[in-house]
């Protein structure tokens, strides 16, 4: 009897009726005659789109650091003084640690890995938007010049600083609540029965 095995199963002998499971960390699939181990995959350094990646992380922290050296070279004109200088800056540092969290993705997950690649994206982009917002509050009070008594109450409301602080503290402890309680891990979830590829990642919950 010619008999096939199926994915997981081998016939140690070819006239056995019976086929027997592979051993620990590894496989086979359907109709193979051997176990084999799983190729492991991630994200590394020297494959093509890790590279691509990193390419473009350095040309935005490039950007980054010719857009604060012109800003401080021309801190005292008066574009510079109306885009608010110090905001600004906050924003770029933002901008900066988004930039950076995506090296995080590359190379082996690990649990800590795990914990720092959204933990630090959330928190760069916070303090980004809280910038954005802060600057946002300043055009809308600009508008609002007409009606002195509402421009006169908003203002009261304008503290930049507080308003970055806040929003980006009011961040930082929702990653500390969710690192406590739903903190992320490798995802140990084994690949398909027809697959010899097991993708390491983080996982999203």
């Amino acid at each position: 009897m010619n008999l096939v095995s199926s994915s997981g199963y081998i016939f140690f002998f070819p006239d056995e009726d019976d086929c027997h499971p592979c051993p620990n960390d590894t496989w086979s699939l359907k109709g193979w005659t051997k176990c084999e181990p799983r190729t492991v995959k991630y994200l590394q350094w020297s494959d093509p789109y890790p590279i691509a990646l990193l390419v473009g992380v350095g040309v935005g922290l490039l950007l980054l650091i010719i857009v604060f050296v012109c800003f401080i070279v021309y801190r005292n004109t008066v574009l510079i003084k109306s885009a608010n200088l110090l905001m600004s800056c906050f924003m770029m540092v933002g901008l900066a640690v988004s930039f950076g969290s995506v090296v995080l993705f590359m190379d082996e997950p690990s649990i800590h890995l795990c914990r720092a690649q959204q933990t630090m994206y959330a928190l760069g982009f916070t303090l980004c938007v809280s910038c954005i917002l802060v600057k946002a509050f300043r055009t809308f009070l600009a508008f609002m010049a007409f009606d002195p008594v509402s421009h006169h109450r908003l203002n009261k409301l304008y503290k930049p600083l507080i308003i970055m602080v806040l929003a980006t503290s009011v961040q930082g402890l929702v990653c500390v609540f969710w690192l406590i309680y739903d903190t992320p891990n490798v995802d140990q979830t084994p690949p398909s029965n027809q697959s010899m590829i097991h993708v390491l990642q983080c996982s999203e919950r």
